[in-house]
C-alpha cells in the first residue's frame, strides 16, 4: 500500500488474526449482576477482588478536586455540571442527589436541560453557533444526542427499552444469533454493525476497544500493567495487534511513528502512575511534531482515591502541558464518547497528542453505550486574499525560495507542493518530515545549497515553525511568508509579509493558480543548481574517506549505495544523524523520521517498530548514535519477540559528540561527554536474540550492511567512528 494512501488503517498492513470460534468476546463477566465481583475474574490492583458496588455507590469523592464535566464533586457535596447550579431533589438509591428531571431505569437522572436545535444539549456555558463554547474551546465529548432520545445530565442519550433486573435498560444494538447483545470489541459486533450509531455493551476496556476500532485503530503499543488488563484482554479478543515493549517511552514513540507514517491517530496504552510518567517524553515529542497520538491510560480507582492505592497519581496536571486535551472519564458508559471526541481533537489541524485515563473501578464496570461513527475532521479553509498575496510575492520575486515542512506531509499536500513549485518555478527545500514531499531528483528540489535562504528576496515557509532549524525566520532582507495549517501557528516573533492559514493543499494549489504578473526565475534556478552540484561533488572525499578510525560520512556513503528508492530511514542521535540528514536524499514522502524540534533521543526503536509494521516489504534502517542507543537498547527485545527485522547502524564514536565538540570550543575542554570506547553494542543485540557485528575497517562496512539487509532479523552494525570528527554546524540552537 502506498505511504501516501490516506485510507490506510493504523500501522498494520496484514489482516487481523481471527478470534476464537465466531470471533465474539468471551465475556467472563457478561450476565453477572452489576456490582458483584466477576467469578474467577482478576483481582484488583489494590488487592480486592472485582468491583463491589455500583458506580458512585459508596458515595465517596473521586479526588480532592472537582471531576471535570461529569456532574460529581470531590467533596461529596451535590454534583454540579461544569460549574452549573448543583442539582437538587430527592436522593437516589446510591446516596447521590437526584435532579428534578425524570429518572432512567438504571437510576441515572435524565437531564431536564434544554436541547439545542441541532440535537446537542445546551450547557450552562454560552455556546457559539458552531457548537463551540464561548471560550473558544470545543465542547467536550458529551452533549451529543443519538436520534433525539431523552438526554441525561451529561448530555448523552438515556437508554430506552425494557428494563433489566439491574435497573439498566436493555440496549437496542445489533444482536447475536442467540439473542444476546453483541459485546463491545468483538469481531462480529464490529463487522455486523451498521455504519451509523449502534449500542455496545461490556466493561470499560471493551467499550474503549470498540471505540478505537471504530476509528480504524488496529494496533496498540503498550507495556502490561494491572490498571489496563480490561483493555488488553478486550483488544486480544477483538484481534487487534498488541505490541508490548520494554519501556513506556517506546510505546509512545511507536504510536507517534505509526501516526507519522500513516497520517492518522495511533494509540499507546499505558498503565497508571509510572507507566504514564515514563511516557511523558514521547508525548512532548508528539506535541512538537504535531502527531495525533492518543494515550489511553489506567488510573487508580475512584472509590479508593486519597487512601494511598497502588500507583495513585493524578496524571492530568502532568500531561496537560504536552497535549491538546487531557481528561479523566468517570463513567463507564462515557468511554466511547470521550475517545471519539479526543480522537477527533488529535486529528484536527493543528494535530497533536491527547490523553484519557480510566479509573480502575470505571474500567471494570459493565455498561451499555452508544458507539457513534468518527467525527469528521475538516481543516480550516484559508483566506483566498491571503493566499493571493503570498502567491504574488513568490511569483514576482527575483530570488524566491520555498521551504516545505512536516505539515505538508500531514496535510496530504505533496502534490499541491509540486504543483506550486512547478507553476511558479521556485527552488524548494524540505525540512524535517517534509523531506521527500518533492522528490530529491526533481529539478526544483534542493538540499545542499541552503545558504540560498540568506540570498533570497522572498522566502515562503509552508508547514513548519520558524524555529531554530530555520534561523528563527530571519533570512537577511527577505520578505517572509509563513503558511500554516491553523491560524494559531502563525509566527509572531518575526514580521511576515503574508500568512495564509488553513488546509495546505488549498494554500499551495491556490498559489499555483496565480495568473498575475511574474518574474523570470530561471537564472536564479541555474545558479542554485550549479552550486548544488558543486557542493555534492565536495562531499565525495568524506563519503569515500579511506582512513581509520572510520569517518562517519564514509558509513553513510556505503549505506547510500545499498538503500532502495523506497527505504524508510530513521535517525536517533546527534552528530551521526546530523551527517545523515545532510547526506541522505529522500525520494518519497513519509519515508524519513527524525526526533524533530524537541530533540529527544531514544525514539529510534519505537519509530522502527512502527515503520516495520507499516512497511513490511521495504528496507527499514535505523541510524543511531552510541549515546542514543543506550536510551532504548532494551527494546531490541521487542523487535526480536515481535519478529520485526530492522537494520540498525550505530556510529560509535565513544562519546556525546553533539556536546563534546561545542563544549571544547567554548571552554577548551569537555565535561561528562565521554562514553566507553569500543563498546560492543552488537553483542547486546545478540544477547537479546538478534544479530550483529562490529566494523573497524572501512572496507568491511559494505559487506556488513549486505549481511544486515539479508538477515531477516534485527541486526546491528556497530561501526567504530573517529571521535575527533565534529559535524560542522551553522544553526543557532537558541
Amino acid at each position: 500500500m502506498s505511504p501516501a494512501d490516506p485510507g490506510a488503517s493504523g500501522c498494520r498492513t496484514d489482516t487481523p488474526a481471527e478470534g476464537q470460534g465466531d470471533g465474539e468476546v468471551a465475556s467472563a463477566g457478561s450476565g453477572r449482576a452489576h456490582g458483584e465481583a466477576a467469578s474467577g475474574g482478576p483481582g484488583r490492583v489494590d488487592g480486592e477482588v472485582g468491583l463491589t458496588g455500583p458506580e458512585g455507590g459508596d458515595g465517596e469523592a473521586a479526588s480532592g478536586r472537582p471531576v471535570r464535566g461529569h456532574g460529581q464533586v470531590a467533596s461529596g457535596g451535590p454534583g454540579r455540571v461544569g460549574g452549573e447550579t448543583a442539582l437538587t431533589g430527592p436522593a437516589r438509591g446510591d446516596g447521590e442527589t437526584a435532579s428534578a428531571g425524570p429518572v432512567r431505569g438504571d437510576g441515572e437522572v435524565v437531564s431536564a436541560g434544554p436541547v439545542r436545535g441541532d440535537g446537542e444539549v445546551a450547557s450552562g456555558r454560552p455556546v457559539r453557533g458552531d457548537g463551540e463554547a464561548a471560550s473558544g474551546r470545543p465542547v467536550r465529548g458529551h452533549g451529543e444526542v443519538a436520534s433525539g432520545g431523552p438526554v441525561r445530565g451529561d448530555g448523552e442519550v438515556a437508554l430506552t427499552g425494557p428494563g433489566r433486573g439491574e435497573r439498566e435498560m436493555a440496549p437496542a444494538g445489533p444482536r447475536r444469533g442467540d439473542g444476546g447483545v453483541a459485546p463491545a470489541g468483538s469481531r462480529r459486533a464490529d463487522r455486523d454493525a451498521p455504519a451509523g450509531p449502534r449500542w455496545v455493551e461490556g466493561e470499560g476496556g471493551e467499550l474503549a476497544v470498540a471505540a478505537l476500532r471504530a476509528h480504524g485503530v488496529d494496533t496498540l503499543f503498550t507495556l502490561s500493567g494491572g490498571h489496563i488488563f480490561s483493555v488488553l484482554h478486550a483488544a486480544a479478543r477483538a484481534g487487534m495487534r498488541i505490541v508490548d515493549v520494554r519501556h513506556e517511552q517506546t510505546a509512545v514513540f511507536a504510536a507517534e511513528g505509526c501516526a507519522r507514517l500513516g497520517r492518522r491517530p495511533a494509540v499507546a496504552l499505558l498503565t497508571a502512575g509510572p507507566g504514564v510518567t515514563n511516557g511523558i517524553s514521547g508525548l512532548a515529542t508528539a506535541q512538537a511534531n504535531g502527531a495525533p497520538v492518543v494515550v489511553l491510560a489506567g488510573r487508580a480507582a475512584r472509590k479508593r482515591w486519597g487512601s494511598g492505592a497502588l500507583q495513585e497519581f493524578d496524571h492530568i496536571p502532568l500531561v496537560t502541558p504536552v497535549t491538546k486535551d487531557a481528561r479523566t472519564v468517570t463513567r463507564t458508559d462515557a468511554v466511547p464518547g470521550e475517545l471519539r471526541a479526543l480522537t477527533a481533537t488529535a486529528a484536527t489541524p493543528h494535530r497533536g497528542p491527547v490523553f484519557l485515563d480510566i479509573p480502575l473501578d470505571v474500567m471494570h464496570r459493565r455498561a451499555s453505550a452508544i458507539l457513534n461513527p468518527p467525527l469528521p475532521v475538516v481543516p480550516p479553509a484559508p483566506d483566498p486574499d491571503e493566499v493571493a498575496k503570498a502567491a504574488e510575492l513568490l511569483a514576482t520575486a527575483s530570488r524566491p525560495v520555498l521551504v516545505a515542512g512536516g505539515d505538508v506531509w500531514w496535510g496530504g499536500a505533496w502534490e499541491a507542493l509540486r504543483h506550486c513549485a512547478e507553476s511558479l518555478r521556485v527552488p524548494t527545500f524540505a525540512n524535517g518530515q517534509g523531506r521527500g514531499c518533492l522528490p530529491a531528483r526533481h529539478e526544483l528540489a534542493f538540499s545542499r545549497s541552503r545558504d540560498a535562504l540568506k540570498e533570497a528576496d522572498v522566502v515562503v515557509v509552508a508547514g513548519t515553525p520558524l524555529d531554530f532549524r530555520l534561523s528563527f525566520g530571519r533570512f537577511g532582507d527577505a520578505r517572509v511568508v509563513h503558511a500554516v495549517d491553523h491560524p494559531a501557528l502563525r509566527a509572531t516573533h518575526v514580521p511576515t509579509a503574508a500568512a495564509p492559514a488553513g488546509d495546505l493543499r488549498h494554500v499551495l494549489d491556490g498559489m499555483a493558480a496565480w495568473s498575475g504578473p511574474r518574474a523570470d526565475h530561471e537564472e536564479w534556478i541555474r545558479r542554485l543548481r550549479a552550486r548544488e552540484r558543486a557542493l555534492r561533488a565536495a562531499e565525495r572525499p568524506e563519503l569515500e574517506h579511506p582512513g581509520e578510525p572510520i569517518h562517519p560520512a564514509r558509513v553513510l556513503g556505503e549505506l547510500i549505495a545499498q538503500l532502495d528508492h523506497d527505504a524508510v530511514v530513521i535517525g536517533d542521535g546527534g552528530d551521526f544523524v546530523s551527517y545523515a540528514g545532510r547526506l541522505l536524499d529522500s525520494h518519497l514522502p513519509g519515508h524519513w523520521l527524525d526526533p524533530g524540534p524537541f530533540g529527544c533521543l531514544g525514539n529510534g526503536i519505537g519509530y522502527a517498530i512502527a515503520a516495520r509494521l507499516r512497511h513490511p516489504d521495504r528496507q527499514v534502517v535505523l541510524l543511531l548514535g552510541d549515546g542514543a542507543f543506550g536510551f532504548s537498547a532494551g527494546d531490541v527485545d521487542t523487535l526480536v519477540r515481535h519478529r520485526l527485522p530492522v537494520v540498525m547502524v550505530v556510529g560509535n564514536n565513544g562519546g556525546w559528540g553533539l556536546e563534546k565538540h561545542p563544549m571544547r570550543a567554548l571552554y577548551g575542554t569537555d565535561v561528562a561527554a565521554d562514553l566507553r570506547p569500543d563498546s560492543r553494542y552488537d553483542q547486546v543485540v545478540r544477547a537479546l536474540g538478534g544479530a550483529g557485528e562490529t566494523v573497524t575497517d572501512p572496507r568491511r562496512i559494505a559487506p556488513a550492511l549486505r549481511r544486515a539487509f539479508a538477515a531477516g532479523e534485527p541486526y546491528l552494525v556497530n561501526v567504530l567512528t573517529d571521535p575527533e570528527v565534529a559535524y560542522r554546524r551553522s544553526a543557532k540552537l537558541g
